[in-house]
């Protein structure tokens, strides 16, 4: 593990004292193995390299872009949300995704709480929420690919659900039923199939 990793690791302990979670509560690490750049680079090169940026314009001068990107902490490639206006750029929105021979893996999906209004503004622009977007995006086009099925990874195979960076016990709790209730309105709306660690749809 890389010292900057491994102090990140070391802080997540030291905060999860105060939430009342045991050291070494599964899961340990922050990415799992579909979720590398060795996965990216041989069952995701197609994907990635063929994946075209969106842009969108939105009202007032918002515009927003949809485009493939590079390391999280939990996947090495990822589809991003970005908005610009006249004064700034900012990313508002991530899904990290991962590879397995015949399935995309959504490693994670993330939208800033202080973008709440970016992103209101996106999912009036587009007439659904911005992660539901982002997902069928990725749905389409790993069904170009070839790939045979998309898996979400559920909130409780998630490192950040178990260990929340510097959380109290309360907002601890908070923070997990925020992520299951996140993960399951898109999931429970796109048709997804729960299994054990992951939401599961065949698209080819």
């Amino acid at each position: 593990m890389k010292p900057r990793f491994r102090r990140l690791v070391e802080l997540y302990k030291k905060a999860n004292y105060r939430i009342g979670l045991p050291l070494g509560t599964y899961p340990r690490r922050t990415r799992y193995r579909t979720g590398s750049e060795t996965s990216a680079q041989k069952f995701g090169k197609s994907f990635i390299e063929t994946f075209k940026l969106v842009p969108l314009q939105g009202q007032r001068g918002r515009k927003f872009t949809i485009a493939g990107g590079k390391m999280c902490s939990e996947a090495a490639t990822t589809i991003s949300l970005k908005t610009e206006d006249r004064k700034s750029s900012r990313q508002i929105a991530t899904v990290g995704i991962g590879f397995e021979k015949d399935a995309v893996i959504i490693e994670m999906v993330q939208g800033g709480l202080r973008s709440q209004s970016d992103l209101d503004r996106f999912r009036a622009l587009q007439g659904k929420p911005w992660a539901n977007d982002l997902i069928e995006r990725i749905e389409n086009h790993a069904k170009e690919r070839g790939f045979r099925q998309v898996k979400i990874r559920v909130p409780e195979s998630l490192y950040y659900y178990h260990y929340p960076a510097f959380a109290t016990k309360a907002e601890a709790v908070e923070i997990r039923e925020r992520m299951e209730k996140f993960y399951s309105s898109f999931a429970d709306a796109m048709e997804y199939e729960r299994k054990t660690r992951f939401f599961v749809k065949t698209i080819n």
